[in-house]
């Protein structure tokens, strides 16, 4: 962590989120944080997190106007010197994107809620949050519309229920063996 950002305690954090019922994105407002940074701190202090049916999310979607200002807030932001250290680890190693056996491409992103223990996530899976303007449900995948899942043009992406794209793939695969 930067120098002059403190770590929230486990008890602050236990106030805001669970007594006082706020958002992840209204405790980041106060403590003057990402709103990874809180939700990585609530996942090390074991505080539970609400899903969005609890947080009165579910079902709802950002209009363009809002994309667009989520967007705008996002230009110019400076990181960390806690990430920018791990950036130059990361280059120095040889990562920051790279190409998945199975042909899925990921990317170096360890503030990311959904990065996996050493700081990776789907590239199609980030480039679809950025366009929708949420991070992904649960049920929700991406689907490569040309099949080559290493093209991730948005374009080529499609978000889709995880039973609609299992559905299409079964599809394909009945298709391919008559």
């Amino acid at each position: 962590m930067s120098r002059n950002m403190r770590q929230p305690s486990e008890s602050e954090l236990k106030q805001y989120y669970l007594i006082e019922k706020m958002t992840i994105s209204e405790i980041s407002k106060i403590l003057n944080m990402a709103q990874g940074k809180i939700y990585n701190f609530l996942k090390k202090y074991d505080i539970p997190t609400r899903n969005h049916r609890e947080t009165g999310m579910k079902g709802k979607h950002l209009t363009e106007e809002h994309k667009k200002i989520i967007s705008m807030t996002h230009k110019g932001k400076k990181w960390s010197e806690e990430t920018l250290e791990k950036q130059k680890i990361a280059q120095n190693k040889g990562i920051g994107r790279k190409e998945l056996h199975n042909g899925y491409v990921r990317i170096y992103f360890p503030s990311h809620p959904k990065s996996d223990k050493r700081g990776w996530i789907l590239e199609h899976d980030l480039i679809m949050e950025c366009n929708i303007g949420r991070w992904l449900n649960k049920d929700e995948v991406v689907h490569h519309k040309n099949g080559i899942k290493d093209d991730n043009r948005l374009e080529n992406l499609e978000l889709m229920k995880r039973s609609e794209h299992t559905k299409l793939h079964m599809k394909k695969k009945e298709v391919m063996t008559y």
